[in-house]
Formats: C-alpha cells, sequence, structure tokens
C-alpha cells in the first residue's frame, strides 16, 4: 500500500481541520479503515479533541460496519485511561475480523494494548523504521487518607497486572507476564525490531516514518524520544509540517497569595541561576507550571511559555498575576483551540479569589462559550480524579 501515511494536524495559525478523527474511512465492501489519532479516553465526557476517542467510540464504529472482514487499525497515541484501553483491546479482539494494525508514530502506554490486537493470531502488527511501542505502570492523581491510599495501591498493581496478562498473551513463547511486568516497571520504549523480539506477528519492514505525537500523558513518560516532542521539519516542499496544538501545564501550587501581592512579569533568573539548556526536564516543567500556557512539554525555550502567574519563589498563585493574563488573553499568538482551555485554567483561579474573570457576565451565564468553558473545567477535573496510564 506504499507509505503508511502522511500525518496532518491542526496548524495554530489557521487551525484547519486535522486528518485525525474515528469514522470509517475507506469502506469497501471487504473492508475499513478505523484511526486512533488521540489520547484513549474512558468515555466521551473525557474526550478533549476530536482524536480523542472512548470505547462506546470504537464499538459503534464496529456496529456500523457490516459484513466487512478486514479492519486496518491506525494508531498514533501517546496513552490515555488505563480501563479504556483494556475495553478497546477486548471489543476488537472478539469482532472476529482480520486485523491489520499499523503503528504511524507511537502506540505508548493504554495505546499499546490497543496494538495488541495486531499481535493476535491471524493478524499483523506493522512497525515500520521509526514508529515505538511503550509499556510502564499505570499512575494516577488521588486524594484521601492512609487507608485509601493502600488499596489505591493494590489497585495499581491489579492494573499492571492485568496489562502484563494482555503482553503476555501476545507474545513470543518464551515470555512470562513476570516478565512484562518488569519491562512495565522500567517504561520500556520498543522499534518495531525490538518488539518483534517480545511479540509475535510484527512486520518490522516498510518506508522510515516520522511523525510526531501531540498527548497530555508526555509530562508523565520518563524516556519519551526527542522525536515525539519536537517538531521535525519537512525533507520536501510538497510535505506538510507538522505542527501542535500548546499543552495546558499543571499547576505548580494551588496556594494563593494575598490579594494584594505585587507582579511582574518573571524572568528565567527568578527561577533558577541555570541556562535553560541546562535545566533537567523535571525542572523545566516545574517552571511551567507557573503558567497557563507552553508549546510543548517539556518546553524547549523559556520564552515558550505564556500566562505566567504564580509566584516565582514560593510558587503561590497572584492575583495580580491573573489579572495581567486577562489583559492580554487575546493578544498572545497561541492557537485559537487552546484559549478555552486557558481561559478555563485562569478563571478557576479567580473563581478561588472569590471573584469572576472579566470575560464573565451576568448576562453570558446560558451563552455557548460560557456553556464550552465549564465543560472544559469539568473535563479537567474529571482527568485529574481517574486513574491514567
Amino acid at each position: 500500500m506504499g507509505k503508511i501515511l502522511n500525518l496532518q494536524y491542526e496548524s495554530p495559525k489557521t487551525h484547519r481541520q486535522s486528518t485525525g478523527s474515528m469514522e470509517i474511512k475507506n469502506q469497501t465492501k471487504n473492508s475499513a479503515d478505523l484511526y486512533f489519532y488521540g489520547d484513549i479516553c474512558s468515555s466521551s465526557w473525557d474526550v478533549w479533541q476530536n482524536e480523542d476517542m472512548c470505547p462506546q467510540d470504537v464499538a459503534d464504529f464496529l456496529n456500523n460496519l457490516n459484513g466487512v472482514q478486514n479492519i486496518n487499525i491506525y494508531i498514533n497515541s501517546g496513552g490515555g485511561d488505563s480501563f479504556a484501553g483494556l475495553a478497546i483491546f477486548n471489543i476488537l479482539k472478539r469482532n472476529g475480523a482480520h486485523m491489520d494494525v499499523y503503528v504511524d508514530g507511537l502506540a505508548a502506554s493504554a495505546a499499546s494494548v490497543i496494538a495488541m490486537v495486531g499481535c493476535l493470531d491471524g493478524n499483523t502488527l506493522h512497525m515500520p523504521p521509526g514508529a515505538q511501542l511503550m509499556i510502564h505502570d499505570a499512575w494516577t492523581i488521588a486524594p484521601g487518607n492512609a487507608n485509601d491510599f493502600e488499596q489505591l495501591v493494590i489497585q495499581l498493581r491489579k492494573c499492571d497486572q492485568s496489562y502484563s496478562e494482555v503482553y503476555a498473551s501476545c507474545s513470543n513463547d518464551d515470555m512470562t507476564a513476570d516478565q512484562f511486568r518488569a519491562m512495565q516497571d522500567a517504561e520500556t520504549w520498543m522499534t518495531g525490531e525490538e518488539a518483534a523480539g517480545y511479540f509475535k506477528n510484527i512486520d518490522a519492514s516498510g518506508e522510515q516514518i516520522a511523525a510526531s505525537v501531540d498527548s497530555m500523558f508526555f509530562s508523565k513518560y520518563k524516556h519519551v524520544p526527542a522525536s515525539f516532542l519536537h517538531k521535525p521539519v519537512p525533507k520536501h516542499k510538497t510535505e506538510t509540517l507538522i505542527i501542535h496544538d500548546g499543552v495546558i501545564p499543571s499547576n505548580i501550587s494551588t496556594d494563593k497569595a494575598p490579594d494584594d501581592t505585587a507582579w511582574s512579569k518573571p524572568t528565567l533568573s527568578d527561577f533558577t541561576d541555570k541556562q535553560w539548556g541546562d535545566l533537567t526536564e523535571q525542572e523545566k516543567r516545574d517552571i511551567a507550571g507557573h503558567y497557563a500556557w507552553a508549546e510543548e512539554m517539556p518546553p524547549d525555550t523559556f520564552g515558550n511559555l505564556k500566562y505566567g502567574h504564580h509566584d516565582p519563589k514560593s510558587h503561590k498563585v497572584v492575583f495580580n498575576g491573573l489579572v495581567a493574563c486577562a489583559a492580554r488573553i487575546d493578544q498572545s499568538d497561541i492557537p485559537d483551540a487552546d484559549l478555552p482551555k486557558v481561559k478555563a485554567h485562569l478563571e478557576d483561579h479567580y473563581h478561588d479569589f472569590g471573584k469572576k474573570a472579566p470575560w464573565e457576565s451576568d448576562d453570558d451565564d446560558n451563552s455557548d462559550s460560557k456553556a464550552k468553558l465549564k465543560l472544559a473545567k469539568a473535563k479537567a477535573r474529571a482527568v485529574l480524579a481517574k486513574s491514567k496510564i
């Protein structure tokens, strides 16, 4: 079938629609194509982008196929909800159609267990040069007391075990679930040739691919290859430059500074005496947590951070910093689709101070934009409460 895919994403300048979505494409009497080009979510409530998908999407997709015996599955995903990944694997596994799975860039975490469908008997997992598979332990963010966390550890271990059992069921005969548990614990990244040493039915041939992935989970992984974090430059004029939307960093702190705390735009020297290039990835992410938007994670440069509102020393939220952000909210050249997320982030802080953001008013409580902001905030809180892998 020639070159597997020429991947495209939205441009933050024009914001044209990306090609990634889960819909019936190229359907013929005997085949159809299925795409996983975003994060894996537990339900449609958690979906941030058109590319993000959940088990119900997959079930609906399959239910709309009549008599199709061959399904081509394309994956370029940084992962997502652990149980959603397992559910999708099982939904696809019991479908009965022949499946060719193509890793067009990355199948990481929850997406890696979906990719295992290609390793089942009768199917094929295609991983051309440049593609990677990543497996690791489950992680989560949760509140609670000591008893709650003791139970949480048990639940996370069971989740890890469930994944290792899936990997073992799709592996070469000499691999056990315990061996995969060790690989998960080490956060293991594999090329197609390396994966073929562990899993069956892998085709590592094909043309070299260059794909970048936009995932909210990359900040949680320790060994993300640079090729997945940076935007590759096209080799030919006819190729499409791969550009992504930005990232809304997690708060470095939710503590509030006194309302009258003065604010001035931070410089790198306010955070550290090091040069940006000398910082560790974690140090860069910590600094990013003082801002409401980053071009990527970890940020490539300090200048790629926008809308600072946390004090560099105490890390507390500064109200006058929020005011400064609000004054220039529509002036920065960030993607249009990121503005509602930035506003939702800042709006939560305004509410912590018992105030409304300037773009809020009593008159627009029922407006479409207000509803979208409320939904964005609800989704963000839901994500923090869920176990992710």
